[in-house]
Parts: structure tokens; C-alpha cells; sequence
């Protein structure tokens, strides 16, 4: 990594030289335009306006630099109420996504954002971000290691593994978007415990049951009544394909999915548990020593390790 302009956080270089190449990269910088289009969409903050009832997304924006005619996003060491307003310096698309995955940020360190059909600007913390499915997809590609190709170790598994049916893909699409209309209004994770319960009471939850044969992908509990149809990416921190994707789901114990739904615990690409974070004690008292501890893997599939990739990163493990 190479300084920037003697500010405190870091940009990575090689990895900019990447993402410059990188086709997905150029697909969602294609997105990008100035000034037609200074609204970077992919990426956002919820922000509950004084002026609305609902919470507003709040997206970075390109601004273009008085001084230098330079077009980017408005970075601010230390933040946006900071005194060293001298500190804010502009950033292209790929420089902004190599700090954020590589986390060389500091947790007050703002980018400039507007929300939708508003003048109304100001900074938002950058470690509150969130992001769609391709961007969440392309930050995954370069913070973990690559996906299992076709000569992996994994082939076998990937070819064989069973997959939802075109009919329960568009019975768990449709379910989200009733859930979602249900629950319009709420808020963070009052949104996903609501989402959550009426997901178990649905399509959703017999979709899941069939796919993971009634049984918990980790334990191999087969008691349906103690078995949880869950989001892998929480509800709330879902696009609305996310929501409607079946692939974005697990069947856990009610143990299993406490832990996992509360960031406690995750698992890798192997579907090996990760439980770093439980002490030995815990691990016993809660009769998580089943014999594997990992997702069971003719049933784990690329697009179900996206959604761990997902998870990890927003529960910071690494």
C-alpha cells in the first residue's frame, strides 16, 4: 500500500490497477456519469431525515473540486463536523472501493452522500455503509479468496448439488414482496425479526424444509418445530432480490440460528463453522460439538458461499 496525500488512510494501489480491470468493476462504473448522474447508487446509508417519517437512503456523490475541475467522491479524514476541513480530498471509484475493502478506514471517516430527489447533502460515516448485490458480489471477490472454480476441490459437490426449482425461486420472490409491503414502515431490526417470524410461517420456510430435507444444515437435527427457515444477509441489509432469493438462505437449529443471526458465529467457504468468538465453555454448554460443525456440502452451493461471503463481512469476521 502507498500513502495518499500524507492523509491517514491508505490506498492499496495494486488493487486499484485490479478493480480498474475488472469487468464486473467496469459494469457498475458504467453506472457512473457527471453530471447527468452524481449519485453513486449502488452503495448507501439508511438516514432517518428530520423532513420524513421513513428512513432515507443516502448515497455518495461525485462532486467536482473548485480548485482542480477533478471529479470523485468526497473523502473526509475524521470526519465531516472535523476542523480539518483542509483533510477532504477527492477519490475516484476504484481508490473508494480499496479503502473499503481493505478497511483502511477510520470508524468516523465520512464520504460526502445526498439522498434521492433532495439538495440536501452532507457526510456519512463510511463504515455504515451498505451495498447492492453486484457491488456486495465485487467487494466479496477481492476481500475473500476466490470462489471454487470447476477444478476445485469443490467440483464435484457443485455439480451434484440440488438446486430450487424455477417454480420456488418465484414462490420465494412473490412471499418477499408480500412480507415486504407487510412491514413497510418498520425500522432495522425490528424489520427483521417481523420478516423473519412471517417467513416461518409461509412458502419460504416449506421451500427451505424441502431443500435442506427437513433437517439442520449444521447438526443434522430433524425435529421440524425447532428448525429456523433464515436469512443468511439479514432482511434489512437485503436488496429486494436478495430477499426473494432462496439461495440467500439456511435451516438452522434454533440454537445455530441465534448465534449465526447475531454475527456470533459464521462460516466459510467450506461451510466450516467459524465459533472463534464462543469460548470452549459456551461451545459445550449450548451442544454445539456435533460431529462436523460445517454446512453440510452436497447442499451447499456457489450462490449459497456468496451469501456467507456476504455475512462475514458484514459481522467483520476475517
Amino acid at each position: 500500500m502507498s500513502d495518499y496525500r500524507n492523509m491517514e488512510f491508505l490506498i492499496d494501489q495494486k488493487l486499484v490497477d485490479k478493480l480498474v480491470s475488472d469487468s464486473d468493476f467496469q459494469k457498475i462504473k458504467g453506472a457512473l456519469s457527471y453530471p447527468d448522474n452524481r449519485i453513486f447508487r449502488c452503495a448507501w446509508v439508511m438516514y432517518q431525515a428530520k423532513d420524513s417519517l421513513r428512513p432515507l437512503k443516502w448515497h455518495p456523490v461525485l462532486i467536482k473540486d473548485q480548485d482542480s475541475g477533478k471529479v470523485g467522491f468526497e473523502y473526509n479524514p475524521g470526519g465531516w463536523k472535523s476542523k480539518n476541513k483542509a483533510g477532504k480530498v477527492k477519490l475516484s471509484l476504484q481508490e473508494l472501493l480499496s479503502i473499503i475493502i481493505n478497511r483502511s478506514f477510520n470508524s468516523n471517516d465520512t464520504v460526502r452522500c445526498k439522498y434521492s430527489d433532495s439538495s440536501s447533502q452532507d457526510g456519512r460515516n463510511i463504515s455504515d455503509m451498505q451495498f447492492d448485490e453486484d457491488l456486495s458480489s465485487l467487494l466479496a471477490k477481492y476481500k475473500y479468496p476466490t470462489l471454487p472454480s470447476s477444478e476445485s476441490s469443490h467440483a464435484t459437490e457443485l455439480s451434484d448439488a440440488p438446486i430450487f426449482s424455477e417454480n420456488e425461486k418465484s414462490i420465494v420472490a412473490q412471499s418477499a414482496n408480500e412480507i415486504e409491503e407487510f412491514i413497510d414502515g418498520f425500522n432495522g431490526e425490528e424489520k427483521d425479526v417481523i420478516a423473519k417470524y412471517r417467513l416461518n410461517q409461509g412458502k419460504y420456510r416449506n421451500v427451505q424444509l424441502r431443500y435442506w430435507d427437513n433437517t439442520c444444515a449444521v447438526s443434522g437435527l430433524k425435529n421440524s418445530r425447532l428448525l429456523v427457515a433464515s436469512h443468511i444477509l439479514p432482511w434489512s441489509k437485503s436488496t429486494a432480490s436478495q430477499k426473494g432469493n432462496p439461495y440467500n438462505g439456511l435451516l438452522l437449529s434454533v440454537v445455530w440460528d441465534s448465534l449465526f443471526d447475531k454475527g456470533l458465529i459464521s462460516f466459510d467457504d467450506d461451510g466450516k463453522a467459524i465459533l472463534d468468538r464462543l469460548s470452549a465453555e459456551t461451545i459445550r454448554c449450548l451442544g454445539l460439538e456435533c460431529s462436523n460443525q460445517a454446512i453440510s456440502t452436497d447442499k451447499l452451493t456457489t450462490q449459497h458461499r456468496q451469501y456467507l461471503q456476504m455475512h462475514r463481512v458484514l459481522h467483520d469476521f476475517y
